[in-house]
């Protein structure tokens, strides 16, 4: 008898499931995409889907997951060639926000993606932004002894000012009023425009 070349994924290996749900709801939407979808996808049977995750809300989670790991993977990698703490904080958000507003809005689903990560997944994305205004305060700390200015600046710390940031930055990713959602090419120019002027109002560069 002939095997099936449907292969089996291991319930503690759920990346093949993951890749290809995030890919699928990128491409038609999480509305759009079942479970069954993603089992063909993997090429897995259906079954090894719902031994992985009990639901598809389950299964966005862990592709929001995926995808937290991998900003702050690629945030990690950019500042790897600064040479100084501004060049951290810019390479730093470029990374993130202008990479991530590219990829969800490059989908013709951007807008269903963001209301579900809202509803289904809020609290995980939080959590990366914990750990990214972390490590983003780090940058402005190393900043402002490099530059000789002492924190808090004009009342906000370096966690508070990461925060501020980090909305400056969210900010380049909506479109301009009747617009399209930027591209990540049109998102990376408004931040590495605006950031400078940010950082020398901060007086961390000249």
């Amino acid at each position: 008898m002939k095997k099936s070349s449907t292969r089996r994924v291991r319930r503690s290996d759920p990346a093949p499931l993951v890749k290809a749900a995030r890919a699928l709801f990128v491409q038609y939407g999480v509305r759009r995409t079942s479970m069954e979808d993603v089992a063909r996808h993997a090429n897995v049977a259906k079954g090894t889907v719902y031994l992985a995750f009990d639901s598809k809300d389950a299964l966005f989670r862990a592709v929001c997951e995926d995808l937290c790991d991998e900003l702050l993977a690629r945030s990690e990698e950019a500042v790897g060639s600064a040479r100084t703490g501004a060049e951290r904080i810019r390479a730093r958000l470029v990374a993130k926000y202008a990479w991530l507003q590219g990829y969800v809005n490059a989908s013709p689903h951007a807008e269903e993606l963001l209301a579900s990560k809202d509803s289904v997944a809020g609290d995980v994305l939080k959590a990366m932004d914990v750990r990214f205004a972390k490590l983003l305060a780090k940058d402005l700390e190393l900043a402002a002894k490099e530059a000789r200015v002492t924190l808090p600046i004009d009342g906000l710390e370096a966690s508070e000012l990461a925060r501020v940031l980090m909305r400056i930055a969210r900010s380049c990713g909506l479109p301009d009023e009747g617009r399209a959602l930027p591209t990540e090419a049109l998102a990376k120019s408004r931040l590495e425009a605006l950031l400078p002027v940010v950082l020398r109002g901060l007086r961390l560069v000249d």
